[in-house]
Formats: C-alpha cells, sequence, structure tokens
C-alpha cells in the first residue's frame, strides 16, 4: 500500500523505492526486515517497477497495432464496396475490378453478389 501510494507521488522509481523503505521503517512496517534486506528489497521493487513500465508500453503498443489493423481492414472493406458499387453501375468491368480487389473473378463475382453471366 505505501508503494502504492508512493508509487503515484514520485515517478522516479529509485526516489519511490526509497521513501517508500523510509515510510516502512519509520512506521514499523517489517522494521527489522526491511533494515536487514533493504538491498534485496530495492532490487525487487525496482524489477517490478520495470515490470510494470514494461507491461504498460507493451500494452499500449498493442492497442497501437490493433487500431491500425482496424483501419487498414476498414479501408480494404470500403475499397471491395466501391469496386462492387462501380460494376453494379457499368462504370467498371467485372475483370478490373476483380484485379484490382486482388481476387480471383470467381471470388468477386461471388463476394459482389453478382450472376456469373455479368
Amino acid at each position: 500500500k505505501v508503494y502504492d501510494e508512493q508509487r503515484k507521488i514520485y515517478r522516479e522509481k529509485l526516489e519511490c523505492i526509497r521513501k517508500t523503505l523510509e515510510i516502512c521503517i519509520r512506521e514499523g512496517y517489517l522494521r527489522e526486515f526491511l533494515l536487514q534486506h533493504e538491498q534485496e528489497v530495492v532490487t525487487m521493487l525496482s524489477s517490478l517497477f520495470d515490470e510494470q513500465a514494461q507491461r504498460k508500453q507493451y500494452d499500449a503498443a498493442l492497442r497501437a497495432e490493433e487500431r491500425s489493423e482496424g483501419r487498414l481492414e476498414g479501408r480494404a472493406e470500403g475499397m471491395l464496396k466501391m469496386l462492387i458499387s462501380l460494376v453494379k453501375d457499368g462504370d467498371l468491368p467485372i475483370e478490373k475490378a476483380a484485379m484490382k480487389a486482388k481476387m480471383s473473378m470467381e471470388e468477386f463475382v461471388k463476394l459482389g453478389g453478382f450472376s456469373p453471366a455479368k
């Protein structure tokens, strides 16, 4: 609890850890243990701090990647709808639309709901 409170105040991890230990020792929380194992606790909390920071960075990168993929999928879907519309309106031959969609004629016909004869 003390560590979490200090982490909100001190962004620099070593300062945060040192203040946490100082408060815990002063308040009598695990006083003897902390006095005997201070360096081990500093190392452990430092690792925990690093792991949490890395997890936040990873999660943020993952969310950004997912948003980017979603935008690309949305663009591809929009492009496909536009090509289908152009073919239905008679403004684009089905062969060229399939080629631009990077699909076989059969795939494009099926996806666009066209009759095979068109």
